[in-house]
């Protein structure tokens, strides 16, 4: 996943009728305050840093079974 930028990040949802179920979740940079509203239900802070890069070290056989395992 790429978050687009790097640092602090508030994460909210807009749930209008409060009904809970399915939300999408969104990430500001902009603070609490703007994310004052009805329906508007604020779940935390987050921080994205970069990372290296992987380094894949295994090896595989095609079939989608870890280690080669067969079925």
């Amino acid at each position: 996943m790429n978050p687009g930028s790097y640092g602090t990040w508030g994460v909210y949802c807009i749930d209008p009728q409060y009904a809970g179920g399915t939300v999408t979740y969104i990430a500001t940079s902009a603070g609490r305050d703007k994310c004052a509203g009805d329906g508007i239900i604020w779940v935390g802070v987050i921080t994205t840093v970069s990372g290296g890069g992987g380094i894949g070290t295994g090896g595989g056989n095609g079939d989608g079974l870890p280690g080669g395992m067969l079925p």
